[in-house]
């Protein structure tokens, strides 16, 4: 009941993660800090919409993939 229809959106950037507010009522944080514009996102990083939080994970495929890249 906290979290809106449309209270944010993820994107996937050229550079990694992008994380923007889309105007909810209760907010959007990104390791308690309120979100007021686009800011990008990491893995380790919690994010919070409303009342439900999440944290951020590698993808263990994309990281084994450019281990044997590197």
């Amino acid at each position: 009941m906290s979290v809106s229809r449309l209270h944010a959106e993820l994107v996937r950037g050229r550079d990694g993660w992008l994380l923007n507010d889309l105007g909810s009522h209760n907010g959007t944080r990104l390791n308690g800090w309120l979100v007021r514009e686009t800011v990008s996102v990491r893995a380790g990083d919690r994010l919070e919409f409303g009342s439900m939080a999440f944290v951020v994970q590698e993808d263990p495929h994309e990281s084994a993939a450019t281990d044997t890249l590197g």
